[in-house]
C-alpha cells in the first residue's frame, strides 16, 4: 500500500470489547479508506448458514471477527472506499447477509486454491466479469492470481455482484452496487510474483488509493 502512495495505520482490536462500535468510529474518523486483510477463518457463526469447522488446525478469532465487523459497519456508514482481501472478502459477504462454504464445498477444487505446505504458492486463473470494474481497472479479461484459502463464498450477500470467478466456479471477487467503492477479492495481491501478476496487483491497489484520494481531495491518504 505504501508503494502506491498510502500511509498505512494498523488498527488492532481495543481492550474494551464492549465498545467496539464506538472505537471503530473513532479509529476511522480520519481514515480515507479501509483495507480488510487476510487471516484465519471467519466465525461470525450467527451470520453464516454453512458450518465452520472447529477441528484442530483451524485458526479462528472471534475477537477479530467482532472488531472487523465494527470497522466495516463504520466504514460503510462513512461512505469511504473499502477493499477486502481473502478473509476480508468473507467478512464483507457475511456482513451483507451472505454465507461461506466450508472447504470450498460445492464442486470447487480445493487443491487449486490452497497449499498448506507452501502458503500462497497456488497460482490460478480467474475470469473477470465483462461489465465489472476489475476488468476496467486491470485492462484484462482474466488474471493469474495467488490464493491461500479453504473457504469460499456460498450465497452472495445483498447488494453485491460477482466480479470474478475461477475456472472451477469459485467466486473470486465481488463489488457492492450500493456503495461508492467496495470491492473484495479472494486472492492476495500482495503475494503477486512475476511482471504480469505484479502489474495487475499494482493497478488494483493504486486504483483503491486513487478512490481514497478523490474522497480526501489530496495525496495524503490514510488507510
Amino acid at each position: 500500500m505504501q508503494r502506491v502512495g498510502a500511509a498505512v495505520s494498523l488498527l488492532p482490536p481495543p481492550s474494551d470489547a464492549d465498545r467496539l462500535d464506538r472505537h471503530a468510529r473513532r479509529c476511522l474518523a480520519d481514515a480515507d479508506g479501509l483495507l480488510l486483510q487476510g487471516g484465519g477463518d471467519v466465525r461470525l457463526a450467527a451470520r453464516i448458514d454453512d458450518p465452520i469447522s472447529t477441528a484442530p488446525g483451524r485458526s479462528t478469532d472471534q475477537i477479530r471477527d467482532a472488531w472487523e465487523l465494527a470497522l466495516l459497519e463504520a466504514a460503510l456508514d462513512r461512505g469511504i472506499p473499502i477493499l477486502g482481501i481473502c478473509r476480508g472478502l468473507h467478512v464483507i459477504n457475511v456482513v451483507r447477509g451472505g454465507s461461506l462454504c466450508l472447504d470450498c464445498a460445492g464442486g470447487q477444487d480445493l487443491t487449486l486454491h490452497d497449499d498448506r505446505l507452501h502458503y500462497g504458492a497456488r497460482c490460478h486463473r480467474v475470469a473477470l466479469s465483462a461489465d465489472g470494474v476489475l476488468r476496467t481497472i486491470c485492462a484484462a479479461d482474466a488474471l493469474w492470481v495467488r490464493s491461500a484459502h479453504r473457504h469460499a463464498i456460498g450465497r452472495i450477500g445483498r447488494g453485491l455482484v460477482v466480479e470474478a470467478v475461477a475456472d472451477d466456479g469459485c467466486i473470486e471477487a465481488v463489488r457492492a452496487v450500493d456503495h461508492d467503492w467496495l470491492v473484495g477479492v479472494q486472492w492476495h495481491p500482495e503475494m503477486a510474483e512475476g511482471r504480469a501478476e505484479r502489474a495487475h496487483s499494482q493497478l488494483l491497489l493504486a486504483h483503491f488509493v486513487g478512490q481514497c484520494v478523490l474522497l480526501r481531495g489530496d495525496a495524503g491518504v490514510v488507510v
